[in-house]
């Protein structure tokens, strides 16, 4: 799922997997001042084709009924977003190696400049997901591109069919461990080492993490057994675990630096590239266990803890959907990868491929939660709009998170007492039903 001012990161992943891909492109459409819908406002879709572009205009069927004067100044935003994507579409349909793109735009009508600012992101991860009728499926940011590994992994048919018996067998999901660039390199830099990273192998990634000291280590380690971090670290908090755990000097000298590099005293170089999110919320990928990811050339299991929020890889039958409650980046995925632990899947890391996160402009809730500059002044300004609810006075992105925050309250409820669905549209529900690649099988793989 992408907004459009992320297609070059999408062509950018397109191009980094030579494989099937399926892109949910999001349109939000404002009403104009003053007016305001009386109904519903829901899913728009601009057609959908098998490595077809999207073509279309709006259209007023299932639109909801809006207030006498409403007014939406629709059809040049529409056309210029179709033309957009249909030159997306050509180039990477040119491109040598890239993906065979599936690209659907999604429009919403919206009368708050606030709700238009957090994308409904898992409903549009449910709505990426319909196309795919690969017998694997992972679902993935646009703004991570995948390792040469992942495209020489997904080509080998036998490495696939095994990897699609073992996950029905076993009830697991295959984890692609993400990194992302240091903040301070700028997007030029960023993507600059995103490509080193992507093109590289595990010693370069110790190298941009650690430094060259680590990458030399890298080699004596994998000799001896694989390095770990221990159950929740990520390579940063459990620096001497790592090193008892290895019993070998070259465990604990990446153990080391991991745990210099963590206290901001790495070696000039390292730092460049980290473990995705290690410094803002570790717990969401820590249990990864990214050292042992480095020094091992066999797939492990890894536990599930709370707020662990990996992509991975699946059958494309047992990957569960997402509840569509939640929007924006707020507890969006953490629900869904929540869902799937409680259906007693196991987790396991893919030791050849992984994902590096490119730098962009952040969202503008994530820019207010992590108090950065550089997103969209207008969707920061309406987030910080001040309204009441329920007596209470606060900007709507406090409201926002609070809403979440009962999400998962409620989830959690409905999990333990057996009764949580995660809530999906009637239109996912009904073209889900109906597409013949859906239909067979699935019911009982994912049951």
């Amino acid at each position: 799922m992408a907004s459009l001012d992320r297609l070059p990161l999408l062509e950018a992943q397109c191009k980094s997997f030579p494989g099937p891909l399926s892109a949910a492109i999001y349109l939000p459409l404002l009403l104009a001042t003053g007016a305001g819908p009386a109904g519903p406002s829901p899913w728009r879709r601009h057609r959908r084709g098998r490595r077809r572009a999207p073509r279309g205009a709006e259209s007023g069927s299932g639109a909801g009924r809006h207030s006498a004067g409403a007014h939406y100044d629709t059809a040049g935003r529409l056309r210029e977003a179709i033309e957009t994507l249909e030159a997306l579409f050509s180039r990477l349909e040119s491109a040598p190696s890239a993906c065979a793109p599936v690209l659907a735009l999604y429009s919403e009508r919206l009368a708050d400049p606030a709700l238009a600012a957090l994308m409904p992101t898992n409903a549009l991860r449910n709505a990426a997901l319909l196309p795919a009728a690969t017998p694997l499926a992972a679902m993935v940011d646009a703004d991570l591109s995948a390792s040469a590994g992942l495209g020489g992994l997904v080509g080998n048919g036998s490495w696939a069919s095994d990897l699609v018996a073992r996950a029905q067998r076993s009830r697991s999901v295959w984890l692609l461990p993400a990194w992302e660039t240091a903040r301070s390199l700028g997007e030029a830099g960023g993507h600059g080492v995103a490509g080193e990273a992507l093109a590289g192998d595990k010693a370069a990634l110790a190298r941009l993490w650690l430094g060259e000291a680590a990458a030399q280590a890298l080699a004596s380690a994998g000799r001896s057994g694989p390095c770990t971090a221990g159950q929740h670290g990520s390579g940063s908090s459990s620096a001497s675990a790592a090193a008892a755990s290895a019993g070998s000097t070259a465990c604990g000298q990446l153990a080391a630096a991991a745990a210099a590099d963590a206290a901001g005293a790495g070696p000039p170089g390292s730092g460049r590239l980290y473990p995705f999110a290690l410094r803002e919320f570790a717990g969401g990928h820590g249990p990864t266990d990214y050292l042992r990811f480095l020094t091992t050339d066999e797939p492990y299991k890894v536990p599930y803890v709370e707020g662990f929020e990996p992509w991975f890889v699946a059958d494309r039958f047992a990957l569960l959907p997402y509840d569509e409650l939640f929007r924006g980046w707020y507890g969006d995925k953490i629900s869904q990868v929540k869902h799937q632990a409680a259906h007693r899947f196991a987790f396991h890391v893919l030791p050849g491929a992984w994902l590096v996160h490119r730098p962009h402009a952040p969202a503008p809730a994530a820019a207010i939660f992590r108090r950065e500059a550089g997103a969209q002044a207008h969707g920061v300004n309406a987030l910080l709009q001040k309204t009441v609810r329920r007596f209470v006075r606060r900007s709507k992105f406090d409201h926002y998170v609070t809403h979440n925050r009962n999400l998962d309250y409620w989830q959690r409820r409905g999990q333990a007492r057996g009764t949580y669905e995660p809530q999906r549209s009637a239109g996912f529900e009904r073209c889900r039903s109906l597409l013949p690649w859906w239909r067979e099988g699935g019911q009982e793989r994912a049951d």
